[in-house]
């Protein structure tokens, strides 16, 4: 008899298990109000899009705290660590709070995902999308300046994604 795994990959092959890290941050209350479970898919418009404002969140957060990797085992998603006085944490905590700083700004959670990949040397991150009318997307990442469209960062091989409408299920995007 097939396992129950088997038969859920037979039935919705375009869907992935989200990360335990994220799992575990939205069991957490503060994080909650973060869920795509009653979201609905959104997309701006490329010629009324903010990209100054975009610009400054993804700035403003890669300034606030220092990369320091989780320890192996303890894969945290959302809250900041805290060294000697200064913040810090791996690439899903400054994807989280880009996202937390894009919807205190009124931005629509259901253009905003964050999404895995690997980079250039194979490694797991984690990004903050803003999906685009255009269909491509604009990456919010720690290890870049700037903001790079997704169709033009093929360095990255990219794995899944939030999905709106879906708490735990994100989207593979290989």
């Amino acid at each position: 008899m097939p396992s129950l795994t088997s038969l859920v990959h037979r039935v919705m092959p375009i869907f992935a298990w989200a990360p335990k890290g994220y799992r575990d941050m939205m069991a957490k209350p503060r994080y909650a109000h973060l869920s795509m479970k009653d979201v609905r898919p959104a997309l701006y418009r490329v010629g009324d899009f903010a990209w100054d404002e975009l610009f400054d969140i993804n700035e403003q957060i890669n300034r606030s705290a220092r990369y320091r990797k989780d320890a192996p085992g303890n894969d945290t998603w959302g809250a900041w660590g805290l060294v000697d006085g200064v913040r810090v944490g791996d690439c899903e905590d400054f994807a989280v709070h880009k996202l937390l700083l894009a919807m205190a700004r009124g931005y629509n959670r259901g253009a905003l995902r964050l999404a895995t990949c690997l980079t250039e040397r194979g490694e797991p991150h984690c990004v903050l999308l803003v999906y685009l009318s255009d269909g491509d997307a604009i990456i919010m990442d720690n290890r870049t300046e700037g903001l790079w469209r997704k169709s033009n960062r093929s360095r990255y091989t990219w794995l899944a994604e939030e999905c709106p409408g879906r708490a735990f299920w994100w989207k593979k995007l290989t």
